[in-house]
């Protein structure tokens, strides 16, 4: 999977474009305040660069350094910083409660290790926060 993901985040643009997926737009609000958040699978980066837009400090995970690139140039367009990280949510480790949410929007994952992923994307949250996830 991962050449396939690298192969279309190499291409010229964006892929799913520059701006936030809808649902990310429509829940943003429940993030009040300045948190730490993470986003899992983030490609390249347009919700990632939007929570940091909104005054957020925000780490962007992804498996594909193109996608990672690419959220580093949407958020320097934007002058907002992206902190980016290229990890194999599947096998790699993540930190237990460090952030105060946790965001994933259509992880592409075969469905042997969704629930890995959604593990993860809890254990990384301290108590009391929030993870935000769109899947099909």
């Amino acid at each position: 999977m991962a050449n396939l993901w690298e192969e279309k985040f190499s291409q010229e643009g964006y892929l799913y474009g520059e701006e936030p997926n809808e649902f990310i737009r429509e829940q943003a609000w429940r993030l009040e305040g300045n948190k730490r958040v993470v986003a899992f699978a983030e490609g390249e980066g347009r919700n990632a660069v939007y929570l940091a837009r909104m005054g957020h400090d925000v780490t962007a995970w992804d498996y594909t350094q193109s996608g990672l690139d690419k959220t580093h140039q949407l958020a320097g367009r934007h002058q907002v910083r992206v902190e980016t990280g290229q990890k194999d949510l599947i096998h790699d480790s993540v930190p237990t409660a460090e952030y105060d949410a946790s965001i994933m929007v259509f992880g592409h994952f075969l469905k042997k290790d969704q629930k890995t992923v959604f593990d993860k994307l809890i254990s990384v949250v301290k108590p009391g926060g929030i993870v935000m996830l769109e899947v099909y």
